[in-house]
């Protein structure tokens, strides 16, 4: 009974605000071991990481379950590439897998904000169309994730919106929200990540992805994430959104050098795992080139409050 109250209380909030949301939102339908609406890293049919029906759910029969997965020798021959542990991998769109290794043999190297949303624009095509009158404000859901390796587990929820400006395909605004081993949970938890939209253009297409990535040589024990009734919140105009700017941290992983896309005159905290601050930027300018001399894993502080966690090769 409780159940049907809460479905039927969904159910209405949804009708009225008359705003579309994700197919399969709480992975309840499934069909050839895919949710239906969603998909995942693929190549020739196989699946390159692990995405599987899992009955720990927060609601419902039903959770996804992505996990990172060590690439087949043979498939990674086809593929000319070394065999690694494959990130786990989610989205509502449709990929291209030729952009991502483009991406993916670039991880070391500088790459541009241009670059960045030019990726950004077309790894993932065929998300979910919004309508100009309702624009989303936030993502929310339900998460739960398992790590091993304290250096390299972590996971990423990132909201893409895409407008049409000059009548090409552009990022207009995007949300993130990510976590390391700091972020395990016991069960599932709540999650709520902003909409920033980088200019008064309406978004017309919603692109969800979600990573979960450790040690690109482990063999075993990976990290794993649980997620399920993933809601998209909506506006009923950009009037009541704020505009901001997104923050973005790129190249992640990296070979020392990173840029960060945020406000001007940021206040940037680099801190290792011990907590220690091994750099400190006061009215950072967006964009320049920070370095951290030495290898391992940090995590970027922005104003003293968000967190990302960057791994320095």
């Amino acid at each position: 009974m409780k159940k049907l109250l809460v479905v039927l209380a969904v159910s209405l909030m949804c009708f009225t605000a008359k705003a579309q949301q994700f197919t399969n939102p709480s992975f309840e339908t499934w069909a050839a071991n895919m949710p239906q609406g969603w998909s995942t890293l693929g190549f020739m049919g196989f699946n390159l990481c692990t995405m599987e029906q899992s009955t720990d759910a927060n609601t419902g029969n039903y959770s996804v379950k992505i996990a990172p997965k060590m690439l087949d020798a043979t498939i990674a021959a086809m593929m000319q590439m070394e065999p690694i542990a494959f990130p786990g991998f989610l989205t509502n769109g449709n990929l291209n897998i030729e952009v991502l290794m483009q991406f993916m043999q670039n991880a070391g190297s500088e790459i541009t904000e241009e670059d960045y949303m030019y990726m950004l624009t077309n790894l993932i095509t065929g998300g979910l169309q919004i309508e100009e009158n309702n624009q989303p404000t936030s993502v929310s859901g339900y998460y739960k994730f398992n790590w091993y390796n304290y250096d390299y587990d972590y996971f990423e929820i990132m909201a893409v919106l895409f407008g049409t400006v000059e009548g090409q395909r552009t990022v207009v605004g995007m949300g993130l929200a990510d976590g390391y081993p700091g972020a395990k949970t016991e069960g599932f938890q709540s999650f709520e990540m902003p909409i920033h939209y980088l200019s008064e253009q309406p978004a017309n297409e919603i692109v969800l992805i979600t990573i979960v990535a450790g040690d690109e040589f482990q063999t075993t024990d990976f990290p794993e994430l649980y997620l399920d009734d993933i809601m998209i919140n909506y506006s009923s105009s950009l009037e009541d959104v704020e505009t901001e700017v997104a923050t973005t941290i790129f190249p992640n992983p990296t070979n020392g050098k990173i840029r960060i896309n945020c406000e001007n005159n940021s206040y940037i905290q680099i801190v290792n795992p011990l907590g220690q601050v091994v750099k400190e930027i006061n009215n950072y300018t967006p964009n320049s080139i920070i370095e951290i001399e030495q290898s391992g894993i940090y995590f970027v502080k922005i104003n003293g409050e968000k967190t990302t966690k960057v791994i320095v090769k």
